[in-house]
């Protein structure tokens, strides 16, 4: 069975937070496409009119039940 469109995932790291360690190792947590702030918090109206950088560490993840090699994937950010 071949690897689909859906099987590509991006999972959240340990710590979901602007932390010096960088956010830690992948877990199984999968962040859901198209949620609101399923990523970021809702962005105050100081951070809005001042600026702030908000940075999350995620992964993608291929999750499928076989053990087919996915090749040639692009992350464009």
């Amino acid at each position: 069975m071949p690897i689909l469109v859906g099987d590509v995932k991006l999972v959240a790291s340990q710590v979901m937070d602007d932390v010096a360690e960088g956010g830690g190792a992948p877990t199984s947590t999968v962040i859901v496409d198209g949620a609101s702030n399923s990523l970021f918090n809702d962005i105050s109206e100081m951070d809005r009119a001042g600026g702030r950088v908000n940075l999350r560490k995620v992964f993608a993840s291929v999750q499928t039940d076989t053990t087919d090699t996915y090749l040639g994937g692009n992350v464009i950010v």
